[in-house]
């Protein structure tokens, strides 16, 4: 099997500025057991891949669920801290500055008030290949060493512009779903709106009491739920 890939060579290195790799880590084993606190880092975007276990993270002072195969991503300037209730994840890290997407601040990747925990699924695999891959190389550091770490990292990178672009669209979708239903994802509990939620329920009650009369005051040994079922909303819109 032969598979093309597309071209892009009119892509402009300005959609994402010019990301470069700084440092990567690996942190297992005796490493665990040393307590960390809650810190930043400015200039730069941290990718943080969770290895194995699950605990929670305290990430901008809101403690999130991670588990063996999330993806983290930390902002510029965002204040986290891997070691929650004494408990610290085998963890493969990079960082990269120089990152700039269009509406986002400088090594900015994820808006504000979305989820920087992103649980990869059937990439999970192809994520930490990566990430040991990059660590692999740097320590080896041969002569080539930070070309080649550079070259995986830009892969990386561009596969979690696509995770974060595929989260962004699920989100999307949920709230269009909510608000076709009538019920927004702000305000929803405000109490003109459970006033008027009550009002439509009690008309649907109204409708179906009405409904069932109607059919034994016509056919009193009938079984009213397969007519109501064959007869559905129109008569209920008919008859209100």
């Amino acid at each position: 099997m032969q598979i093309h890939i597309a071209r892009d060579s009119g892509r402009k290195k300005t959609e994402t500025g010019s990301p470069r790799l700084l440092y990567v880590c690996k942190l297992d084993g005796t490493e665990l057991m040393y307590p960390r606190s809650a810190h930043t880092h400015s200039g730069l975007v941290e990718f943080v891949y969770v290895i194995s276990g699950q605990g929670e993270y305290e990430i901008d002072n809101v403690r999130y669920p991670v588990r063996a195969g999330d993806l983290v991503i930390y902002n510029s300037d965002t204040v986290h801290c891997e070691f929650v209730n004494h408990n610290m994840l085998p963890i493969l890290c990079c960082a990269a500055e120089g990152i700039l997407l269009p509406g986002q601040k400088p090594d900015c990747m994820i808006e504000s008030g979305v989820s920087p925990v992103f649980h990869l699924d059937e990439k999970s695999y192809m994520f930490r290949q990566l990430m040991q891959m990059i660590f692999d190389e740097a320590l080896r550091g041969n002569r080539y060493s930070h070309l080649v770490c550079q070259s995986l990292f830009e892969s990386l990178f561009y596969l979690t512009l696509d995770v974060i672009r595929q989260g962004n669209e699920k989100s999307a979708v949920w709230a269009g779903r909510r608000t076709a239903s009538g019920i927004r994802s702000t305000g929803m509990w405000t109490p003109s709106r459970l006033r008027l939620l009550a009002f439509r329920w009690w008309l649907d009650i109204l409708a179906s009491a009405n409904l069932i009369w109607h059919v034994f005051s016509k056919e009193p040994s009938a079984i009213p739920l397969p007519v109501i079922s064959s007869r559905g909303k129109s008569e209920k819109r008919r008859r209100f």
